[in-house]
């Protein structure tokens, strides 16, 4: 089991049964004792009975033709990315951790039925969208033109094409030169070394594949690379026995073979790689940039924006906004929650005798909020009413005293009242909204500029700005004196508010690039001491934008963020003074506890074409074994664990 930050490596992780048809036969016999005496065998003579047999058929359902989107949990190098990829192994990682077990690329085998193929920019395959027709009970690609070559040889129930209104279901495939698929395909003996699980500390299984060529690197020309999945199910050994070393047929001819996720990037810089992407950003404050004259200057540093302001009598001016997320906490607003409108709320700037309507806004806003949920506003009235009518009776007995001592009875009421929760559910609802669920983009960054691309803002929570928010969440159903008056008990409990001592709200917005190629990171936050800070949300705002808050007894003082364990990749290291030498390339092994040994393995030594950068990964895997010591289990799960390359990792560093 991998703990925190660790991850384990699995050589397979094959399903009960792989995806296909089966046949089930149930046999009957039964044999009857009769009366009559076998005197040579000493017992009564038996008589043999045969049934019919009973013959039932059922699938194993599985992808075959296409993959749903769902399945892929990330690609490696990123989509479109020109970073400098030319020492890693293009990867796929899917989300289903028996996938590349539930075919077969051998009938009668255990080899995966995926593969991963890289294309340099000149063997581009032509890409093409096909129907397939339904001939008996299997599902060829027809019709091929007379120089295309269809490998495959499906002979068993289809279940995972599905046509729409008796359409004939289409599939992606590629078609591949015969020359480019032979220097490329990787022999049988090599599949196992291409494909692995692992389990990580977030508790998934997820299955692994691997090309078995490297990036051609060509800063000069930004050559593009092309990565496709394919299905290689049963095509092993007839492709290469039949069409691969086949000299009756020519190089140029194409195969057609299934595609099932494809995508292109570019080998080029690493400038563009995880740290130089991040080394890149913007870390400037969470405002607009200073001008104007000092009075402007200092709203602007204050995160202040300018936006249109509109009076109830139709009147348009502007006014001053701040986000709930601010460089530097102000003196907390002279007003007292909680309030009967958002107008209390409206801080007049005297200077330039405009509102202030950043709390007045998240008032409101709060309001919207929990109308805008049906089901927890029933719930949240319901709760209200019922104890506004306890704190009615209370003052009606009281007043029935008359003047006499009051009563433990009536005392007990009012602990009670005084002591009142909320349910579990509206609990749940007010503390995410306290930590900004749900809450539009504008509200959080009013101006684009404060956050610009490739950039990365960090942030203090506004107390003051979230309390009006869940002060106007909780105004609703608040219409007589009691229901103020139990709304301001509650708020004196706390149990609404983010006003205590022991509870700091920071985080971070980051705007990039990099969330689009390495769309799970792991984040830590840690305070001034150096303890961890726990972190309450990492949520995408959009595809390149990431919203983080932090919750502590401390403001976080440094952020790190590096790619998630799970997305690792596999490659070798190349010295910097020996140039773009495919032979010098090497990996140093790793001891048991995951720490760089002595040994090392050099491409030089292993079997590989290094004009095209294709590596024969049985002989990579042997060379490996072979540094080891020749351990007496190695498989592609060792093969992986030493072959993996370390994180990359960046520390922001906080500044108050």
């Amino acid at each position: 089991m991998a703990t925190e930050n660790q991850i384990e490596f699995l050589d397979t992780h094959k399903p009960k049964l792989q995806a296909g048809q089966y046949k089930l036969t149930i046999q009957s016999k039964l044999t009857t004792i009769g009366s009559e005496w076998d005197g040579t065998n000493g017992e009564y003579l038996r008589t043999p009975h045969t049934f019919q047999d009973n013959v039932q058929y059922f699938v194993v359902a599985g992808e075959r033709y296409t993959l749903n989107p769902t399945t892929i949990h990330h690609v490696f190098p990123p989509k479109g990315n020109e970073g400098d990829y030319s020492d890693v192994f293009p990867q796929v990682i899917l989300n289903r951790s028996t996938l590349p077990w539930e075919r077969t690329a051998q009938a009668g085998s255990s080899l995966p039925w995926l593969a991963l193929l890289l294309f340099d920019a000149d063997e581009q395959p032509e890409v093409k969208v096909v129907r397939w027709k339904k001939e008996g009970n299997y599902l060829p690609i027809e019709p091929p033109e007379d120089d295309i070559l269809m490998p495959y040889d499906f002979t068993d129930e289809v279940s995972d094409l599905k046509p729409d209104k008796g359409s004939e279901p289409l599939v992606q495939v590629i078609e591949v030169t015969k020359a480019t698929l032979k220097k490329i395909l990787p022999p049988a003996e090599d599949l196992p070394w291409l494909v692995h699980a692992r389990h990580t500390d977030d508790g998934e299984e997820r299955a692994t594949v691997i090309s078995n060529r490297l990036p051609k690197l060509d800063m000069a020309n930004n050559s593009t690379s092309y990565a496709h999945l394919v299905s290689i199910e049963g095509l092993y050994p007839r492709i290469f026995d039949s069409i691969l070393n086949n000299d009756t047929i020519a190089d140029q001819a194409k195969i057609r073979l299934i595609s099932l996720k494809s995508w292109s990037f570019s080998c080029r810089s690493r400038e563009n790689s995880f740290l130089g992407i991040l080394n890149r950003l913007d870390t400037g404050p969470f405002r607009l940039a200073a001008e104007g004259d000092a009075a402007i200057q200092s709203r602007l540093a204050e995160g202040k924006v300018l936006l249109p302001h509109q009076l109830r009598n139709g009147e348009k001016l502007v006014a001053w906004y701040r986000s709930p997320l601010v460089q530097q906490l102000s003196e907390t607003p002279s007003f007292t929650l909680p309030v009967r409108a958002s107008d209390s709320l409206l801080l007049k700037d005297p200077h330039f005798d405009i509102f202030d309507v950043s709390y007045a806004a998240a008032w409101e806003l709060g309001q919207q909020l929990i109308l805008a949920n049906p089901g927890i506003t029933a719930s949240f009235y319901k709760w209200k009413r019922k104890h506004t009518q306890k704190a009615m009776k209370i003052e009606q007995d009281k007043k029935a005293l008359q003047g006499a001592p009051i009563t433990d009875e009536i005392r007990q009421a009012e602990a009670d009242l005084r002591n009142t929760e909320l349910p579990p559910e509206l609990a749940e609802w007010f503390y995410k909204l306290s930590i900004l669920q749900d809450i539009p983009f504008n509200y959080l960054v009013p101006k684009e500029a404060l956050l610009p691309n490739e950039s990365i803002r960090f942030f203090k929570l506004d107390d003051t700005w979230i309390d009006c928010l869940l002060d106007g969440a909780f105004s609703i159903g608040s219409t007589t004196v009691y229901d103020h008056d139990l709304d301001r008990q509650i708020r004196r409990k706390g149990i609404v508010s983010l006003t205590t001592e022991d509870k700091k709200i920071s985080g971070f917005l980051l705007r990039s690039s990099l969330l689009a190629g390495w769309p799970q990171l792991n984040i830590r936050g840690n305070d001034a001491q150096g303890n961890k800070v726990r972190r309450v949300k990492a949520k995408k705002l959009a595809d390149n934008v990431l919203f983080c808050l932090f919750e502590g007894e401390e403001m976080v003082s440094s952020v790190t963020i590096e790619p998630e364990v799970g997305g690792l990749n596999l490659g070798f290291t190349l010295d910097t003074d020996a140039s773009d030498n495919f032979a010098a390339l090497y990996k140093v092994l790793k001891n048991d506890d995951g720490r760089p040994g002595s040994q090392r393995v050099t491409l030089g030594e292993v079997q590989a074409d290094e004009n095209h950068r294709v590596i024969r990964m049985a002989t990579l895997a042997e060379a490996v074994k072979t540094q080891l010591g020749n351990p007496a289990t190695f498989t592609s799960a060792q093969f992986a664990f030493h072959m993996i390359n370390g994180a990359d990792k960046i520390q922001f560093n906080v500044t108050n």
